[in-house]
Protein backbone atom coordinates (compact mmCIF):
# COMPACT_ATOMS: atom_id res chain seq x y z
CA UNK A 1 0.00 0.00 0.00
CA UNK A 2 2.74 2.23 1.16
CA UNK A 3 4.26 1.91 -2.24
CA UNK A 4 1.14 2.59 -4.33
CA UNK A 5 0.34 5.85 -2.80
CA UNK A 6 4.30 6.67 -3.68
CA UNK A 7 4.07 6.13 -6.68
CA UNK A 8 1.52 8.00 -7.00
CA UNK A 9 2.49 10.59 -5.13
CA UNK A 10 5.97 10.85 -7.57
CA UNK A 11 3.21 11.26 -10.42
CA UNK A 12 1.30 13.88 -8.65
CA UNK A 13 4.32 16.11 -8.38
CA UNK A 14 5.96 15.11 -11.58
CA UNK A 15 2.62 16.79 -13.59
CA UNK A 16 2.62 19.47 -11.14
CA UNK A 17 6.32 20.50 -11.76
CA UNK A 18 5.37 20.32 -15.35
CA UNK A 19 2.83 22.99 -15.51
CA UNK A 20 4.25 25.52 -13.44
CA UNK A 21 7.43 24.83 -15.61
CA UNK A 22 5.60 25.47 -19.17
CA UNK A 23 4.26 28.18 -17.38
CA UNK A 24 8.12 29.61 -16.80
CA UNK A 25 9.20 29.08 -20.66
CA UNK A 26 5.71 30.86 -22.21
CA UNK A 27 5.84 33.55 -19.99
CA UNK A 28 7.95 35.48 -22.14
CA UNK A 29 7.00 35.09 -25.48
CA UNK A 30 3.57 34.82 -26.95
CA UNK A 31 0.70 32.73 -25.02
CA UNK A 32 -0.48 29.24 -25.82
CA UNK A 33 -4.15 28.77 -26.27
CA UNK A 34 -5.51 25.49 -23.98
CA UNK A 35 -5.15 25.08 -20.60
CA UNK A 36 -4.05 22.06 -19.32
CA UNK A 37 -5.35 21.81 -15.58
CA UNK A 38 -8.09 19.91 -16.37
CA UNK A 39 -6.62 17.15 -18.05
CA UNK A 40 -4.21 16.94 -14.94
CA UNK A 41 -6.98 17.03 -12.25
CA UNK A 42 -9.28 14.17 -14.23
CA UNK A 43 -6.15 12.17 -14.81
CA UNK A 44 -5.10 12.27 -11.09
CA UNK A 45 -9.12 11.35 -9.72
CA UNK A 46 -9.12 8.58 -12.14
CA UNK A 47 -6.07 6.84 -10.93
CA UNK A 48 -7.15 7.53 -7.34
CA UNK A 49 -10.54 6.17 -7.98
CA UNK A 50 -8.91 3.19 -9.90
CA UNK A 51 -6.61 2.47 -7.50
CA UNK A 52 -9.32 2.32 -4.42
CA UNK A 53 -11.27 -0.13 -6.20
CA UNK A 54 -8.27 -2.41 -7.55
CA UNK A 55 -7.20 -2.77 -4.05
CA UNK A 56 -10.89 -2.77 -2.51
CA UNK A 57 -8.73 -1.05 0.32
CA UNK A 58 -11.26 1.24 2.84
CA UNK A 59 -8.39 2.28 4.84
CA UNK A 60 -6.89 4.32 2.12
CA UNK A 61 -8.68 7.88 1.38
CA UNK A 62 -8.56 9.61 -1.90
CA UNK A 63 -7.78 13.01 0.93
CA UNK A 64 -4.79 11.32 2.00
CA UNK A 65 -3.14 11.52 -1.31
CA UNK A 66 -1.60 15.27 -2.47
CA UNK A 67 -3.84 16.57 -5.11
CA UNK A 68 -2.71 19.24 -7.97
CA UNK A 69 -5.04 22.45 -7.47
CA UNK A 70 -5.76 24.18 -10.42
CA UNK A 71 -5.62 27.93 -8.91
CA UNK A 72 -1.94 27.07 -7.83
CA UNK A 73 -1.11 27.32 -10.57
CA UNK A 74 -1.49 30.04 -13.35
CA UNK A 75 -3.41 29.35 -16.59
CA UNK A 76 -1.51 27.43 -19.06
CA UNK A 77 -2.54 27.79 -22.49
CA UNK A 78 -1.31 25.55 -25.14
CA UNK A 79 -1.20 26.85 -28.86
CA UNK A 80 -4.01 25.30 -31.47
CA UNK A 81 -5.68 26.19 -34.67
CA UNK A 82 -9.10 27.12 -34.10
CA UNK A 83 -11.19 24.09 -32.90
CA UNK A 84 -8.37 21.54 -32.01
CA UNK A 85 -8.31 19.74 -28.99
CA UNK A 86 -5.67 18.65 -26.59
CA UNK A 87 -6.23 14.66 -25.98
CA UNK A 88 -5.27 12.64 -22.64
CA UNK A 89 -2.70 11.14 -24.53
CA UNK A 90 -1.59 13.87 -25.86
CA UNK A 91 -1.57 15.96 -21.62
CA UNK A 92 2.65 15.51 -21.54
CA UNK A 93 3.40 16.31 -24.96
CA UNK A 94 1.51 19.17 -24.61
CA UNK A 95 3.64 20.08 -21.18
CA UNK A 96 7.06 19.42 -22.74
CA UNK A 97 6.60 20.08 -26.41
CA UNK A 98 8.79 21.90 -29.06
CA UNK A 99 7.79 23.70 -31.72
CA UNK A 100 4.64 21.92 -33.44
CA UNK A 101 4.75 23.44 -36.62
CA UNK A 102 6.15 21.53 -39.64
CA UNK A 103 9.56 23.41 -40.75
CA UNK A 104 10.97 22.96 -44.52
CA UNK A 105 14.35 21.83 -44.12
CA UNK A 106 16.87 24.42 -45.86
CA UNK A 107 17.70 23.51 -49.43
CA UNK A 108 20.83 21.67 -49.66
CA UNK A 109 21.08 20.10 -45.72
CA UNK A 110 20.77 16.52 -46.90
CA UNK A 111 21.14 13.59 -44.35
CA UNK A 112 20.41 13.02 -40.48
CA UNK A 113 20.26 15.78 -38.04
CA UNK A 114 22.45 15.82 -35.21
CA UNK A 115 22.04 16.79 -31.86
CA UNK A 116 23.63 19.54 -30.75
CA UNK A 117 26.30 19.76 -28.34
CA UNK A 118 26.59 22.11 -25.01
CA UNK A 119 29.29 22.73 -22.56
CA UNK A 120 29.75 24.39 -19.46
CA UNK A 121 33.35 26.24 -19.86
CA UNK A 122 34.34 27.13 -23.42
CA UNK A 123 38.17 26.99 -24.21
CA UNK A 124 40.09 29.37 -24.33
CA UNK A 125 40.46 30.92 -27.57
CA UNK A 126 37.18 29.70 -29.40
CA UNK A 127 36.30 32.23 -31.61
CA UNK A 128 33.04 33.07 -33.63
CA UNK A 129 30.60 32.87 -30.48
CA UNK A 130 27.28 34.37 -29.96
CA UNK A 131 26.59 35.55 -26.81
CA UNK A 132 22.95 34.55 -25.75
CA UNK A 133 21.78 36.09 -22.31
CA UNK A 134 19.11 33.91 -20.13
CA UNK A 135 19.21 30.58 -22.44
CA UNK A 136 15.71 29.83 -21.11
CA UNK A 137 13.95 26.92 -23.29
CA UNK A 138 12.26 29.64 -24.94
CA UNK A 139 14.61 31.36 -25.63
CA UNK A 140 16.33 28.47 -27.51
CA UNK A 141 13.66 27.80 -29.02
CA UNK A 142 13.65 31.31 -30.38
CA UNK A 143 17.25 31.11 -32.15
CA UNK A 144 16.64 27.16 -33.34
CA UNK A 145 13.19 28.42 -35.22
CA UNK A 146 15.00 31.47 -36.57
CA UNK A 147 17.81 28.79 -37.49
CA UNK A 148 15.10 26.55 -38.80
CA UNK A 149 12.81 28.75 -41.05
CA UNK A 150 16.56 30.13 -42.22
CA UNK A 151 15.32 33.48 -41.39
CA UNK A 152 19.24 34.39 -40.09
CA UNK A 153 22.94 33.15 -41.10
CA UNK A 154 24.85 31.95 -38.05
CA UNK A 155 26.94 29.76 -40.28
CA UNK A 156 30.79 29.81 -38.92
CA UNK A 157 29.32 30.85 -35.44
CA UNK A 158 28.35 28.81 -32.13
CA UNK A 159 26.02 29.84 -29.58
CA UNK A 160 26.51 30.17 -26.40
CA UNK A 161 23.88 30.39 -23.32
CA UNK A 162 25.41 32.62 -20.52
CA UNK A 163 22.96 32.80 -16.92
CA UNK A 164 23.93 33.58 -13.53
CA UNK A 165 23.07 30.73 -10.97
CA UNK A 166 20.58 32.90 -8.49
CA UNK A 167 18.02 33.68 -11.59
CA UNK A 168 14.94 32.05 -10.85
CA UNK A 169 15.15 29.16 -13.44
CA UNK A 170 16.31 25.33 -13.27
CA UNK A 171 18.21 25.25 -16.00
CA UNK A 172 18.84 21.79 -16.35
CA UNK A 173 15.84 21.91 -18.19
CA UNK A 174 17.56 24.12 -21.18
CA UNK A 175 20.19 21.28 -20.59
CA UNK A 176 17.38 18.45 -21.59
CA UNK A 177 16.20 20.65 -24.29
CA UNK A 178 19.82 20.49 -26.13
CA UNK A 179 19.81 16.84 -25.60
CA UNK A 180 16.94 16.13 -27.75
CA UNK A 181 16.49 18.90 -30.33
CA UNK A 182 18.01 18.28 -33.41
CA UNK A 183 18.61 20.47 -36.07
CA UNK A 184 20.88 21.88 -38.55
CA UNK A 185 22.53 24.61 -37.56
CA UNK A 186 25.37 25.90 -35.10
CA UNK A 187 26.23 24.61 -31.76
CA UNK A 188 24.47 25.54 -28.41
CA UNK A 189 26.48 25.77 -25.34
CA UNK A 190 25.48 26.57 -21.83
CA UNK A 191 28.08 28.54 -19.38
CA UNK A 192 27.10 28.99 -15.90
CA UNK A 193 28.09 32.50 -13.87
CA UNK A 194 28.54 31.32 -10.02
CA UNK A 195 30.35 34.39 -8.55
CA UNK A 196 27.54 36.33 -6.55
CA UNK A 197 26.48 40.12 -7.31
CA UNK A 198 24.36 42.66 -5.49
CA UNK A 199 22.94 45.47 -6.63
CA UNK A 200 25.27 48.52 -5.10
CA UNK A 201 28.00 46.34 -6.97
CA UNK A 202 26.29 46.67 -10.59
CA UNK A 203 27.75 49.98 -11.82
CA UNK A 204 31.74 48.96 -10.84
CA UNK A 205 34.42 46.51 -11.53
CA UNK A 206 32.71 43.28 -9.24
CA UNK A 207 33.01 39.75 -8.46
CA UNK A 208 31.66 38.78 -11.84
CA UNK A 209 34.39 41.12 -13.46
CA UNK A 210 36.80 38.57 -14.71
CA UNK A 211 34.00 36.05 -16.22
CA UNK A 212 32.83 38.95 -17.98
CA UNK A 213 35.87 39.93 -19.62
CA UNK A 214 35.76 36.25 -20.62
CA UNK A 215 32.50 36.12 -22.21
CA UNK A 216 33.93 39.49 -24.34
CA UNK A 217 36.86 38.48 -25.33
CA UNK A 218 35.42 34.71 -26.69
CA UNK A 219 32.45 36.69 -28.42
CA UNK A 220 31.96 38.36 -31.00
CA UNK A 221 27.91 39.67 -29.73
CA UNK A 222 25.73 39.72 -27.36
CA UNK A 223 21.59 38.77 -27.20
CA UNK A 224 19.52 40.07 -24.21
CA UNK A 225 15.93 38.88 -24.55
CA UNK A 226 12.51 39.87 -23.09
CA UNK A 227 11.33 39.20 -19.78
CA UNK A 228 9.94 40.74 -17.02
CA UNK A 229 10.63 44.24 -15.34
CA UNK A 230 13.66 45.94 -13.74
CA UNK A 231 13.83 46.56 -10.31
CA UNK A 232 13.39 50.71 -9.86
CA UNK A 233 16.26 50.66 -7.22
CA UNK A 234 18.88 49.80 -10.12
CA UNK A 235 18.00 53.14 -11.72
CA UNK A 236 17.70 55.23 -8.62
CA UNK A 237 13.48 55.04 -8.54
CA UNK A 238 10.43 54.08 -5.64
CA UNK A 239 8.39 50.73 -7.26
CA UNK A 240 5.11 51.65 -8.78
CA UNK A 241 2.18 49.44 -7.75
CA UNK A 242 1.96 48.31 -11.44
CA UNK A 243 5.81 47.21 -11.66
CA UNK A 244 6.30 43.07 -10.78
CA UNK A 245 9.60 42.11 -9.59
CA UNK A 246 10.62 38.29 -10.82
CA UNK A 247 13.59 37.62 -11.14
CA UNK A 248 16.21 40.02 -9.31
CA UNK A 249 19.45 38.34 -10.38
CA UNK A 250 18.83 37.93 -14.38
CA UNK A 251 18.74 41.85 -13.57
CA UNK A 252 22.23 42.32 -11.61
CA UNK A 253 23.96 40.02 -14.20
CA UNK A 254 22.95 41.54 -17.28
CA UNK A 255 22.81 45.03 -15.82
CA UNK A 256 26.50 44.62 -14.85
CA UNK A 257 27.92 43.09 -18.56
CA UNK A 258 26.36 46.21 -20.49
CA UNK A 259 28.05 48.59 -18.12
CA UNK A 260 31.15 46.51 -18.74
CA UNK A 261 30.56 46.87 -22.46
CA UNK A 262 29.23 50.30 -22.59
CA UNK A 263 29.94 51.95 -19.56
CA UNK A 264 27.69 54.51 -18.56
CA UNK A 265 26.59 57.49 -16.17
CA UNK A 266 26.30 55.81 -13.02
CA UNK A 267 28.87 54.06 -10.54
CA UNK A 268 32.56 54.14 -11.33
CA UNK A 269 33.70 55.95 -14.56
CA UNK A 270 34.06 53.37 -17.18
CA UNK A 271 34.52 54.05 -20.95
CA UNK A 272 33.41 50.11 -21.69
CA UNK A 273 35.29 47.35 -23.65
CA UNK A 274 34.00 47.43 -26.57
CA UNK A 275 35.87 50.21 -27.63
CA UNK A 276 38.70 47.54 -28.56
CA UNK A 277 36.38 45.62 -30.74
CA UNK A 278 33.87 48.35 -32.38
CA UNK A 279 32.43 45.78 -34.40
CA UNK A 280 30.86 43.76 -31.26
CA UNK A 281 27.34 42.84 -32.11
CA UNK A 282 25.15 44.32 -28.76
CA UNK A 283 20.97 43.30 -29.86
CA UNK A 284 17.86 43.71 -27.38
CA UNK A 285 14.71 43.17 -27.40
CA UNK A 286 12.17 44.37 -25.09
CA UNK A 287 13.17 44.18 -21.86
CA UNK A 288 16.60 43.33 -23.44
CA UNK A 289 16.50 47.27 -24.98
CA UNK A 290 15.67 48.49 -21.39
CA UNK A 291 18.80 46.53 -19.65
CA UNK A 292 20.89 48.32 -22.73
CA UNK A 293 19.27 51.56 -21.87
CA UNK A 294 19.55 51.06 -17.71
CA UNK A 295 22.62 49.64 -17.79
CA UNK A 296 24.57 52.94 -19.50
CA UNK A 297 22.60 55.27 -17.02
CA UNK A 298 18.93 55.56 -18.31
CA UNK A 299 15.43 55.27 -16.73
CA UNK A 300 12.14 53.75 -17.38
CA UNK A 301 8.65 54.94 -17.48
CA UNK A 302 7.10 52.32 -15.32
CA UNK A 303 3.16 52.07 -16.97
CA UNK A 304 2.62 52.81 -20.00
CA UNK A 305 -1.04 53.61 -19.74
CA UNK A 306 -1.37 54.86 -16.48
CA UNK A 307 1.64 57.37 -16.81
CA UNK A 308 1.93 58.29 -20.65
CA UNK A 309 -1.73 57.99 -21.36
CA UNK A 310 -3.12 58.86 -17.97
CA UNK A 311 -5.57 55.62 -18.40
CA UNK A 312 -6.07 53.32 -15.06
CA UNK A 313 -9.32 51.03 -16.26
CA UNK A 314 -8.94 48.10 -18.47
CA UNK A 315 -12.12 49.46 -20.08
CA UNK A 316 -10.48 52.52 -21.16
CA UNK A 317 -7.51 51.04 -22.09
CA UNK A 318 -8.67 48.74 -24.94
CA UNK A 319 -10.54 51.08 -26.26
CA UNK A 320 -7.32 53.23 -27.14
CA UNK A 321 -6.42 53.45 -30.93
CA UNK A 322 -4.62 50.02 -31.49
CA UNK A 323 -1.01 52.09 -32.39
CA UNK A 324 -1.20 53.45 -28.80
CA UNK A 325 -1.43 49.72 -27.43
CA UNK A 326 1.80 47.87 -26.12
CA UNK A 327 0.21 45.03 -24.85
CA UNK A 328 -3.50 43.22 -25.32
CA UNK A 329 -5.77 44.18 -21.84
CA UNK A 330 -8.40 42.20 -22.92
CA UNK A 331 -7.08 38.96 -21.45
CA UNK A 332 -8.40 40.96 -18.01
CA UNK A 333 -11.57 40.94 -18.78
CA UNK A 334 -12.29 38.20 -21.18
CA UNK A 335 -12.68 34.02 -20.40
CA UNK A 336 -12.14 33.62 -23.68
CA UNK A 337 -8.63 31.31 -23.85
CA UNK A 338 -7.20 32.20 -27.76
CA UNK A 339 -6.55 35.80 -26.67
CA UNK A 340 -3.12 37.11 -27.89
CA UNK A 341 -1.15 38.46 -24.88
CA UNK A 342 1.03 41.00 -26.67
CA UNK A 343 -0.15 43.25 -29.27
CA UNK A 344 0.18 44.96 -32.96
CA UNK A 345 0.85 48.10 -33.98
CA UNK A 346 3.03 50.56 -36.05
CA UNK A 347 6.01 52.11 -35.38
CA UNK A 348 7.88 54.60 -36.50
CA UNK A 349 11.60 54.59 -37.44
CA UNK A 350 13.21 58.01 -37.86
CA UNK A 351 15.38 59.08 -41.29
CA UNK A 352 18.69 57.56 -40.91
CA UNK A 353 21.19 54.62 -41.34
CA UNK A 354 18.61 51.53 -40.46
CA UNK A 355 15.81 52.48 -42.35
CA UNK A 356 17.96 53.21 -45.56
CA UNK A 357 20.02 50.11 -44.78
CA UNK A 358 16.83 48.16 -44.93
CA UNK A 359 15.60 50.27 -47.91
CA UNK A 360 12.47 50.91 -46.44
CA UNK A 361 12.95 54.96 -46.28
CA UNK A 362 9.70 56.48 -44.26
CA UNK A 363 9.64 53.02 -42.46
CA UNK A 364 6.00 52.48 -40.72
CA UNK A 365 6.40 48.79 -40.46
CA UNK A 366 3.66 46.45 -37.78
CA UNK A 367 5.55 44.73 -35.26
CA UNK A 368 4.76 42.89 -32.37
CA UNK A 369 5.03 43.77 -28.48
CA UNK A 370 4.17 42.83 -25.20
CA UNK A 371 5.15 45.33 -22.70
CA UNK A 372 4.06 47.87 -20.16
CA UNK A 373 6.67 50.09 -19.26
CA UNK A 374 9.42 52.12 -21.60
CA UNK A 375 12.57 53.74 -21.75
CA UNK A 376 12.13 57.44 -20.41
CA UNK A 377 15.71 58.95 -19.94
CA UNK A 378 17.97 58.08 -22.62
CA UNK A 379 21.34 55.87 -21.29
CA UNK A 380 24.68 57.49 -21.99
CA UNK A 381 25.61 57.04 -25.76
CA UNK A 382 22.08 55.95 -27.44
CA UNK A 383 19.97 57.99 -29.51
CA UNK A 384 16.25 57.25 -30.67
CA UNK A 385 15.72 55.83 -33.37
CA UNK A 386 12.15 54.75 -33.55
CA UNK A 387 9.01 55.53 -31.59
CA UNK A 388 5.50 54.55 -31.25
CA UNK A 389 3.44 56.41 -33.78
CA UNK A 390 2.27 59.26 -31.72
CA UNK A 391 5.93 59.54 -30.30
CA UNK A 392 5.17 58.81 -26.56
CA UNK A 393 7.19 55.64 -26.49
CA UNK A 394 10.41 54.74 -27.63
CA UNK A 395 10.56 51.83 -30.11
CA UNK A 396 14.31 51.60 -30.84
CA UNK A 397 17.38 53.10 -29.64
CA UNK A 398 21.27 52.89 -31.37
CA UNK A 399 24.48 53.41 -30.55
CA UNK A 400 26.17 56.67 -31.47
CA UNK A 401 29.42 55.11 -31.74
CA UNK A 402 28.97 51.73 -32.18
CA UNK A 403 26.89 50.72 -35.43
CA UNK A 404 25.98 47.31 -33.99
CA UNK A 405 24.97 48.19 -30.99
CA UNK A 406 21.19 48.69 -31.37
CA UNK A 407 17.77 48.14 -29.21
CA UNK A 408 14.31 47.23 -29.94
CA UNK A 409 11.32 47.18 -27.69
CA UNK A 410 8.86 45.04 -29.77
CA UNK A 411 9.59 41.54 -30.74
CA UNK A 412 10.72 40.20 -34.15
CA UNK A 413 12.01 36.96 -32.62
CA UNK A 414 8.51 35.81 -31.67
CA UNK A 415 8.10 32.37 -33.04
CA UNK A 416 4.52 32.23 -33.84
CA UNK A 417 4.87 35.44 -36.32
CA UNK A 418 6.46 33.10 -38.77
CA UNK A 419 3.92 30.11 -38.08
CA UNK A 420 0.72 29.74 -40.24
CA UNK A 421 -0.66 27.07 -37.57
CA UNK A 422 -1.11 29.06 -34.59
CA UNK A 423 -4.13 31.17 -34.61
CA UNK A 424 -4.56 33.67 -32.46
CA UNK A 425 -7.56 37.22 -31.59
CA UNK A 426 -7.13 40.20 -30.09
CA UNK A 427 -10.50 41.14 -28.62
CA UNK A 428 -13.18 38.66 -27.83
CA UNK A 429 -15.26 39.33 -31.21
CA UNK A 430 -12.81 39.79 -33.58
CA UNK A 431 -11.67 37.40 -36.09
CA UNK A 432 -8.89 34.79 -35.65
CA UNK A 433 -5.60 35.41 -37.17
CA UNK A 434 -2.01 34.05 -37.81
CA UNK A 435 1.06 35.95 -37.10
CA UNK A 436 2.28 35.69 -40.99
CA UNK A 437 -1.44 37.36 -41.83
CA UNK A 438 -0.95 39.81 -39.65
CA UNK A 439 2.16 40.67 -41.23
CA UNK A 440 1.17 41.21 -44.14
CA UNK A 441 -0.36 44.56 -43.09
CA UNK A 442 1.80 47.81 -43.27
CA UNK A 443 5.15 46.07 -44.61
CA UNK A 444 5.62 44.57 -41.46
CA UNK A 445 6.30 40.71 -43.34
CA UNK A 446 9.00 43.02 -45.46
CA UNK A 447 10.47 44.57 -42.21
CA UNK A 448 11.00 41.11 -40.68
CA UNK A 449 12.78 39.78 -43.35
CA UNK A 450 14.98 42.61 -43.84
CA UNK A 451 15.34 43.03 -40.21
CA UNK A 452 17.01 39.28 -39.80
CA UNK A 453 18.55 39.90 -43.06
CA UNK A 454 20.92 42.99 -41.54
CA UNK A 455 21.02 41.02 -38.09
CA UNK A 456 22.77 38.38 -39.85
CA UNK A 457 25.08 40.99 -42.36
CA UNK A 458 25.64 43.14 -39.58
CA UNK A 459 26.89 40.24 -37.28
CA UNK A 460 28.92 38.51 -41.06
CA UNK A 461 30.56 41.86 -41.54
CA UNK A 462 31.72 42.00 -37.98
CA UNK A 463 33.82 39.43 -38.15
CA UNK A 464 35.53 38.93 -41.52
Amino acid sequence: MKQIAFILLIFIVFMGEGIHAQQEDNRLGSRDDETVQTLVQRTLQALNQRTLQALNQPTLQASNIPTVQASKYPTIQASKSSGNQISAQAGKQAIARTFNQPVAQAAGQQGRIKPVRRADQLKEGEAKNLLLAHPIVHNLKVMVNLIRRDMVDLSGFQMVGVYHTGERYDYARSRRYLDTVEYEGPEIHLRAIRDSISPGEIYQNNRLTDDYRKMFRQSCGVIFFGGPDLPPRVYGEKTNLHTGIYDPYRHYFELSYVYHLLGGRRGETHEGWIASNPDYLIYGFCLGMQTMNVGTGGTMVQDIPSELYDLHYVEDIVELNRDKTHRNYYGRISMRDDLLSGAFHRVDFKSGDFAERLGMSGLTPLVYSNHHQAVDDIGKGFRVMATSMDGKVVEGVKHTKYKNVRGFQFHPEAPFLYDTTRHYRMGPDEAVFTGPQKLKQHQGWRFHQAFWQDFSERLQAGNE
